[in-house]
């Protein structure tokens, strides 16, 4: 006989949110820029993923966002007025674009990069080496089990 999820109590609920608050708060998500770049976290990873991905489209970073369409409009238009990202059309439909990174954005980027790896690698050094390999593993879970929740309402 199968068994429904653990009742709330028994799950350690309060300490996941706590450590995921103080989380958000480590890496500066509560504050209103990230760094020195001007730009809310949502910019910054928008600015982050277009680098990854050249030529994404904005529905597309929407979904890996998981920002509204009209919300990942927005902030691709402030991108484009601060001459960080560039649209080109997509071939065959007039709304629809693909999105890239200005020699601007890439420089951004590259800041972005070189100052979040380096708070990361100071992070990592305080911890034992297979602590850094539990926390990844245990993070990776943890995102996982979130994309699952996500999917449930969406289905």
């Amino acid at each position: 006989m199968q068994q429904g999820p653990p009742a709330p109590e028994e799950l350690p609920v309060e300490e996941l949110r706590d450590v995921s608050r103080k989380l958000v708060r480590e890496l500066g998500f509560m504050r209103p820029t990230l760094g020195d770049t001007g730009l809310g976290a949502s910019a910054v990873h928008a600015v982050l993923e277009i680098g990854r991905t050249p030529g994404i489209q904005a529905r597309d970073l929407a979904d890996l966002l998981r920002l509204d369409k009209s919300n990942t409009s927005r902030q691709v238009a402030k991108l484009e007025a601060a001459g960080l990202v560039r649209r080109e059309s997509a071939s065959g439909d007039a709304r629809s674009f693909h999105l890239y990174l200005t020699d601007s954005g890439q420089f951004l980027r590259g800041d972005i990069d070189r100052v979040v790896t380096d708070q990361v690698s100071r992070a990592l050094s305080k911890l034992a080496s297979a602590d850094r390999q539990e926390l990844i593993r245990c993070l990776t879970l943890y995102v996982e089990a979130l994309k699952r929740v996500g999917q449930e309402h969406v289905d």
